[in-house]
């Protein structure tokens, strides 16, 4: 796993140990249905609901603050940990996107399909993007934060996909939630 880390005088590395872990269950892709699996066991070890996983759920939803999973028998409930969960995209009823912080501050986007396969009673999970910063030092009070965005499902020949952009969403408070590519510190 070389290209996971760049070796510098502090060695530091470029995507946090967690990324690097997801990763590594993400790099024998097999079939669609066991990425769906792997992504949901993803989400259950990051933000784990208050009961039941996130392989059961049928819907997701913002109701005021807070997202809420949805089953196939009716039953809902939140995270175990409702800080976690940031801003979305999309309706509240029907978010497309859902964006989630751990408790260092990196994001996770969570990426929604509009439609399911056919007979499948679960959310299908179209991408799970992770974040990571890239500090490149500037002046002695700033330094500059390129935030690439790492894709678990999506890629090519089993290789994560890259990239970096400015991504727009809508903060749990329904204040605008701006994620810039790149920023000061």
């Amino acid at each position: 796993m070389n290209m996971l880390t760049r070796g510098t005088d502090s060695e530091n590395t470029i995507f946090p140990s967690f990324i690097i872990q997801a990763l590594a269950g993400f790099e024998a892709k097999a079939e669609t249905q066991e990425q769906q699996v792997q992504a949901k066991q993803f989400l259950d070890c990051l933000f784990p609901l208050d009961f039941g996983s996130h392989q059961e759920v049928s819907a997701y939803l913002i109701d005021y603050c807070h997202l809420v999973a949805y089953f196939a028998d009716g039953q809902h409930c939140g995270l175990q940990a409702p800080k976690h969960f940031i801003a979305y995209s999309g309706e509240r009823d029907k978010p497309s996107q859902i964006v989630f912080r751990d408790g260092k501050g990196s994001h996770v986007e969570l990426t929604l399909s509009a439609t399911q396969p056919s007979g499948l009673n679960q959310v299908w999970i179209e991408d799970i993007q992770l974040e990571s910063c890239a500090e490149l030092p500037q002046t002695q009070d700033h330094v500059a934060v390129m935030r690439h965005w790492v894709s678990l499902v999506k890629g090519a020949c089993g290789l994560p996909q890259l990239c970096s952009e400015t991504k727009e969403y809508h903060g749990k408070n329904r204040e605008d939630y701006i994620l810039d590519e790149s920023f000061t510190r």
